[in-house]
């Protein structure tokens, strides 16, 4: 992610820090700061179970496609 400059970051929160707690800490990081992601706070989040291989994979590629292209 620091190479590019994404429209969206997508955060896939496993449990040890907050969804707030790590986008926080994104913000705070120098190498983040002209990221569009984070300057117009364009997140998608997805649980942990979601991005790992059962039937709750259909719902994280449903909410990775609204957080994509329906902002």
């Amino acid at each position: 992610m620091v190479q590019s400059n994404p429209e969206v970051a997508v955060i896939v929160n496993c449990g040890g820090v907050t969804v707030v707690q790590e986008t926080a800490l994104m913000k705070d990081k120098l190498a983040f700061a002209n990221h569009d992601a984070l300057k117009h706070d364009r997140f998608v989040v997805l649980e942990y179970v979601e991005v790992t291989g059962d039937s709750s994979n259909i719902k994280a590629v449903e909410m990775l496609v609204a957080g994509f292209w329906e902002k």
